[in-house]
Order: C-alpha cells, then sequence, then structure tokens
C-alpha cells in the first residue's frame, strides 16, 4: 500500500473511531447524566405542576446543567427491565413499581419465597425479551448501575445493526472512489444526529434486539431468494426461525416474514426459468410445451399445419404452459425446475403454439408454432 493510500486508511479509522467514541459519550455519559423521577418531582412543589416547572427550579438551583439533566432525566423502560432482571436473577422484585407501570390495581397475594416471571408477576413482554433484560443484570442490581450496563448493550446492538444493514444495502462491487466521505462515515454521523433528536429513549428501551432479529430475517431470506435446491430451502428454514425468534420478543420480526414469503411466492429466483416470447398476435393463448426428446427437423403430429420440435411419442417428461401474450404480442411464462440433482447437465426442449384467432387466416385452423428451444442445466 502506497504511502498517500495508508494515510488515508489511518486518518479514515481515527474519524470512525471518533464517531465510536462520539456514541459512546452520548449513550453511556450524557443520556445518563439526568435526574431521577424522585430528583425531578424533589425540584418542585408537591401536587400537579406545569411540564416548564421542573426546568426553571433546575436552572436555578444547578445553572445550565440543571436544564440538561431535567431533560435526560431517567427511569424511563429501562426501569422496568431491572425489575424483571433481579426477578430472575435474585427472586426480588418491586411488584408496587411493576404494577404502577402496568397501570393496573394491586390484586396479587403473598409472593412465594422464590417468585417467578409469569407464575408469580405478570409480565407483558414475550420470553425471548428477556434476553434485553438480563444481561446488564449481571453487572449491577441497583438502578443507577443497571441503566449505563443496559444502555452500552443498546449500544453495541444499535451499532451490530447499522453494520448488519450497511452489509444488506450496500451495492455489489467496489464503491466508486471520492473525496467524499465515504458511506460508513454518513452512517455514524446519521446515526449520531438521530440519537441527539430522539433523546435518552434510543439507550432506554430493548427495541434494537428487535431490529436485530428483524434484519437477522431479512439476511436469511435474501440468501434462500438467491439459493438453489436443498440449500434454499435450508436458508428459508432460518429464516423462519429467525422470524419465530423475533416474535417471542416482539411482533415487528414476525411481519419482516410476511414480507418475504409475499417476494417468495412471486420471485423468479433460480428454483424456476422464465420462458419469453415476442411477435405473437396481441392478447392471444397459446400453448407451451417442455420435453425431454427433440424433434429437431419437425414433424406435423396431428396434420394441423405445425411443425412440432418435441417429440411427444418418445419423451418421458412433458410439461404444458399457459401463454398470454399483452397488447404488444410480448410476454414471459415461468416453468419450475424440479429439484433433482440428476438435471445437472442435461437439457430439455421447449415451444410455443399459438391461436391468431381473427388476425391472420393461418390454414388449416389459424395456429402456428414457434421454433424450438433447448435448455442445458449447468451447477
Amino acid at each position: 500500500m502506497s504511502q498517500p493510500a495508508l494515510a488515508t486508511t489511518r486518518r479514515r479509522w481515527l474519524l470512525w473511531l471518533t464517531l465510536l467514541g462520539l456514541h459512546a459519550g452520548l449513550w453511556c455519559g450524557v443520556f445518563q447524566c439526568g435526574f431521577t423521577g424522585e430528583q425531578v418531582h424533589a425540584l418542585v412543589k408537591p401536587g400537579p405542576y406545569k411540564l416548564i416547572e421542573p426546568y426553571v427550579e433546575a436552572a436555578h438551583h444547578y445553572g445550565p446543567i440543571g436544564v440538561v439533566r431535567t431533560y435526560f432525566f431517567g427511569e424511563s423502560d429501562d426501569r422496568l427491565y431491572l425489575e424483571y432482571s433481579k426477578l430472575v436473577w435474585r427472586g426480588e422484585v418491586d411488584l408496587e413499581h411493576i404494577e404502577n407501570i402496568q397501570r393496573r390495581p394491586a390484586t396479587h397475594g403473598p409472593l412465594p419465597a422464590r417468585p417467578w416471571p409469569y407464575r408469580d408477576v405478570i409480565v407483558e413482554y414475550p420470553p425471548l425479551a428477556f434476553l434485553a433484560m438480563l444481561p446488564p443484570g449481571m453487572f449491577s442490581a441497583t438502578y443507577d448501575g443497571y441503566r449505563y450496563a443496559f444502555s452500552a448493550f443498546m449500544l453495541l446492538l444499535h451499532l451490530a445493526n447499522l453494520a448488519f444493514a450497511f452489509a444488506l444495502l450496500r451495492p455489489a462491487g467496489p464503491a466508486a472512489g471520492s473525496g467524499k466521505l465515504d458511506p460508513i462515515t454518513w452512517l455514524l454521523c446519521a446515526s449520531l444526529v438521530f440519537s441527539l433528536l430522539l433523546g435518552r429513549i434510543v439507550a432506554a428501551r430493548m427495541d434494537h434486539l428487535v431490529v436485530t432479529w428483524t434484519l437477522a430475517c431479512l439476511w436469511a431470506g435474501l440468501h434462500a431468494l438467491h439459493a438453489a435446491g436443498a440449500l434454499r430451502m435450508r436458508w428459508a428454514a432460518a429464516a423462519g426461525l429467525i422470524a419465530a425468534c423475533g416474535v417471542m420478543t416482539k411482533l415487528v420480526p414476525g411481519l419482516a416474514l410476511v414480507a418475504l414469503t409475499f417476494v417468495w411466492l412471486h420471485s423468479s429466483a433460480p428454483d424456476r426459468v422464465r420462458l419469453t416470447f415476442a411477435a405473437y398476435a396481441a392478447g392471444a393463448l397459446g400453448l407451451g410445451i417442455v420435453a425431454d426428446v427433440a424433434d429437431f427437423t419437425g414433424t406435423d403430429l396431428f396434420a394441423i399445419g405445425i411443425l412440432l420440435h418435441v417429440d411427444l411419442v418418445f419423451s418421458t417428461l412433458v410439461q404444458a404452459l399457459n401463454f398470454n401474450s399483452d397488447p404488444t404480442g410480448f410476454g414471459t411464462a415461468p416453468s419450475p425446475i424440479p429439484n433433482n440433482p440428476t438435471f445437472i447437465g442435461a437439457s430439455l426442449y421447449a415451444q410455443g403454439v399459438w391461436s391468431w384467432g381473427a388476425t391472420c387466416t393461418l390454414p388449416p385452423i389459424g395456429l402456428s408454432s414457434s421454433e424450438g428451444l433447448r435448455i442445458t442445466f449447468v451447477p
């Protein structure tokens, strides 16, 4: 690598590391500097208060930093996740806080010595949502420590999701070189700006795990669409399994599987061949014939004025296809490819027969046939 290229690479990596450091400082620093809910309530008099009052009191007592800390005040969804984490790891739970968040009356009886989610405590999340809640609880059982660990965990998932999305969306082949910022830099800058605009909520919710499941489902589904044979089915099964795991976290990954299923059913991926025809009657009806034995010279087998270049007598495989031409006389017809390795190296032969109707007089019954087409399957 030349010296200028090496210097450019070093500057690019330095810029990327700087942007990653800004992400860490924002998510695990600025977003965590906010007051707790109790501290915000302590700033104002008991009872109802206007939205602006905590900011005014914070500015009076703490200066401009007080306004920032009020804006980023804590105890969002991550406070609820802490209770579920303590319930699993330690058997401890602030049931009053959970019921207050769930907005339901306290109807529970005494908890057993070792309570568990779902059995003893109502949890509004599916089971795999605990994959986002439990790891931070291994580092701290207090909210002050848990929210830092949870934000760091969500930041790692967020950056992994950015890399995942970039890998899925980047065009094939090398990127065009230019003096402008590279796509990764643009992506990190955009992520930083959106994080600032959205505020602390991006670091206090587990939805980053939902995005991970969704992107993984799309990744496996796209591999299935571009694969063939047994490998295609294995990738499709993987997409279904990932979507199922995602739905056990939240519903959104299931919608990705619905979209993939729709694309699957309407794709022309390697398990089918598309026969194209042109210069026939507009809006006409035709018959496509695919067989495994050819008649190269052509035979008018039924004495109807057309030559068949597929041998219907000695073929062991014959398939009929519906042909329909558009107003310009052009159209396509898909034909499935058998999922059978013995077809590799084999050849099939195809031909089209058309009815011209009143648009053209072709004796004896207004039919015409195309030339023969040879299709050879290669690995």
